[in-house]
């Protein structure tokens, strides 16, 4: 479910994800009870103000794990295809193991072991990615890259608005957002723009529906999907004025 937050920068409630939830197996009557107890809802992801899968800025300060069932979330920071998962211990019992054996711990079993993390970790642990992981976070300052990247947005935000032909999906407060922002143009293709930013301006942007169509479709982006943009500490002032002004011509 991390689709529903690599693609304009805000945080949603866990409801839409806990539709797919009980699409793919998890009933709603089990649900529920962690949820609203009514199987609406299901699962509640996101207590605090938002965070996304694809953004790593506010998770030393914005999560409250007590607050979650379960959490999951890429680490684009990290070694390629390194995720975290958290759950508690009450969501744990109703997730089966993917995959079993060699964990080591309890050797002379079938099963994997009843009690966490050995149930949902078997073979050998990702010790590359663990140390890759460790190397990132130390090189990173999460509350000054958090301070860039929210003056970046609003930055970008305003030097958006009121731009005649696009849309961009999403809350206007900097603090309700990551530096992940989507444009959709409404009068133009938006394959025709990322290949025109990239030929003409070296912006390199992702167009499409971002492996996400379900978000897609809570933003009204479906199916032409949007032209998205994202920012780092190594964004310049002037990279994002060139974006800005590059928008407003193709608009």
């Amino acid at each position: 479910f991390g689709e529903a937050f690599g693609v304009g920068g805000v945080g949603e409630e866990g409801t839409v994800i806990g539709k797919m939830l009980l699409r793919y197996g998890l009933p709603a009557a089990r649900l529920g009870k962690l949820g609203n107890g009514k199987g609406k809802g299901v699962v509640k992801l996101f207590q605090f103000r938002q965070f996304f899968a694809r953004k790593f800025s506010d998770l030393a300060v914005e999560i409250e794990i007590q607050k979650f069932q379960f959490l999951f979330f890429q680490l684009d920071i990290a070694p390629q295809g390194l995720g975290v998962l958290m759950l508690s211990e009450q969501f744990s019992e109703l997730l089966p193991p993917l995959m079993a054996g060699g964990t080591g711990s309890v050797s002379h079993s079938y099963d994997m072991p009843p009690f966490l993390p050995d149930r949902l970790e078997p073979g050998t642990l990702n010790l590359p990615g663990i140390y890759g992981l460790h190397a990132a976070l130390e090189h990173c300052d999460l509350p000054e890259r958090r301070r860039i990247e929210k003056n970046q947005i609003r930055s970008f935000l305003e030097g958006l608005r009121n731009c005649p032909g696009i849309r961009v999906p999403g809350p206007e407060d900097p603090e309700r957002r990551v530096g992940v922002i989507s444009v959709d143009f409404l009068h133009r293709d938006n394959a025709e723009i990322a290949y025109r930013l990239e030929e003409e301006y070296g912006i390199l942007v992702r167009c499409g529906l971002h492996c996400a169509p379900d978000a897609h479709k809570a933003l009204g982006t479906f199916p032409e999907g949007t032209v998205r943009f994202s920012f780092s500490e190594q964004t310049t002032e002037k990279e994002l004025e060139t974006a800005v002004n590059a928008i407003r011509k193709f608009a």
